[in-house]
């Protein structure tokens, strides 16, 4: 019998394990046992926040609500990271989806 590939079963238990203490240091609370798309819904939740933030605070600063810059551009990066991530998160799996389906059995 051939073996079986399991490096991209493996990727996905990395990035569960990933995204669940991302989001257990974000929000501060301990998920349990929840499963990966409950994660994976939570991180897109806080994709979102964090976007909305970052929108906020740009129009305070475009609008002269605002003088801090360095808070605007924080917030702006951590946008741009957060949706940097769920972007690799689905990109690994659709990757793994496409592999799976892929394999003959």
């Amino acid at each position: 019998m051939p073996e079986i590939d399991t490096s991209f079963v493996n990727s996905l238990e990395n990035i569960y394990g990933t995204a669940k203490e991302l989001l257990r240091t974000q929000t501060g609370a301990e998920l349990g046992d929840s499963d990966f798309a409950d994660i994976l819904s939570k991180a897109m939740s806080l994709t979102e926040e964090t976007n909305k933030e970052n929108n906020l605070l740009s129009l305070n600063l475009l609008s002269g609500n605002l003088d801090d810059l360095s808070s605007v551009m924080i917030a702006s990066e951590k946008a741009e990271i957060a949706l940097s991530l769920t972007v690799a998160i689905r990109n690994k799996a659709i990757e793994a989806y496409k592999d799976i389906m892929s394999m003959q059995v």
